[in-house]
């Protein structure tokens, strides 16, 4: 078992490999010497084990999961996680002894990391990168670069006073109808009646409707794919049924401009139906918390 000790300001680790005695200056926080002490130990032990791992450069690793992420997330997840494997990148070149191997990534690393981005963006972004890292490293612990994954032992960051999701008042709801122009009235009425999400309102086609059974299926196109790749089918009620049946074309896309064409600027024109109508904090996406509030509020158990 190795030991933990504090010389001046900094924590130091200190452990035997093979009998060898290594030592290790780690920082100011006792908190991150437990976590490098506790990867070291656990890296021992799997070596006397006898588990081995392929070894791969950092850079070359995240290369290969860039690529992997490209044909396996939506675009938008994608560009997501690539952004926070760019800041990690960032934050590993302003090390005075940057890690090189994947395998040199640790618990200790992990938890610099995190206090590195605490007071600078949100807790909420901080948790996400650390949920976008742990998938990450779970990918190389399947392709055999890594025995365990070191972020299992990061514990997020605490999120305090999260704003309840907004949604609209039937009050509201009449006022921003009578805001809308004709064709940006039924997406409003057809959001608030089915919870759909905007790309999946833009992609929906006609073959996606069964108007006898009153169903949508929402399902993946060539160029697109659901969010977590869930295909479902929604009910629809009179309101959102009457906006399908109103229409006169009914062949590909089902909400398109008055040429034809797919959707352009909806939130915009959302923004200024909102702002004619007296509504504030609303965007497109509260039409989705106003369909499962007013579900709730029913009666309904979502």
């Amino acid at each position: 078992m190795g030991t933990i000790r504090k010389i001046g300001k900094s924590w130091w680790i200190d452990y035997r490999v093979n009998g060898k005695r290594s030592r290790k200056r780690i920082g100011r926080s006792k908190r991150i010497a437990e976590l490098a002490l506790k990867d070291v130990e656990v890296k021992i032990a799997k070596g006397r084990a006898g588990f081995e791992t392929k070894k791969i450069s950092i850079h070359k690793f995240f290369e290969e999961y860039i690529n992997y992420i490209n044909v396996t997330l939506a675009h938008r997840s994608a560009t997501r996680y690539k952004a926070v494997i760019d800041h990690f990148g960032e934050f590993i070149n302003t090390l005075e002894n940057p890690p090189r191997y994947i395998q040199d990534i640790t618990s200790a690393l992990l938890e610099h990391y995190k206090q590195s981005r605490v007071g600078t963006v949100s807790n909420q972004t901080v948790n996400f990168e650390l949920v976008a890292l742990k998938t990450a490293l779970y990918y190389a612990k399947k392709m055999k670069y890594l025995r365990d994954n070191p972020a299992v032992e990061v514990s997020k960051v605490r999120v305090v006073n999260k704003k309840l999701p907004r949604f609209l008042d039937k009050v509201e709801i009449q006022k921003l109808l009578q805001a809308c122009s004709p064709d940006l009235n039924d997406i409003v009425i057809f959001l608030i009646n089915t919870g759909l999400r905007l790309g999946e309102l833009t992609n929906l086609e006609w073959n996606d409707v069964d108007l006898n059974q009153r169903i949508i299926k929402i399902s993946a196109k060539e160029d697109w794919v659901p969010k977590a790749k869930q295909e479902r089918q929604i009910p629809l009620n009179e309101a959102a049924f009457q906006v399908l049946n109103n229409k006169q074309n009914r062949a590909g896309y089902i909400f398109t401009t008055s040429t034809g064409n797919t959707l352009n600027h909806t939130l915009r024109r959302f923004k200024r139906a909102c702002k004619k109508a007296g509504i504030e904090n609303a965007c497109l996406h509260t039409l989705r918390h106003t369909f499962a509030s007013h579900l709730v509020m029913s009666g309904v158990d979502i």
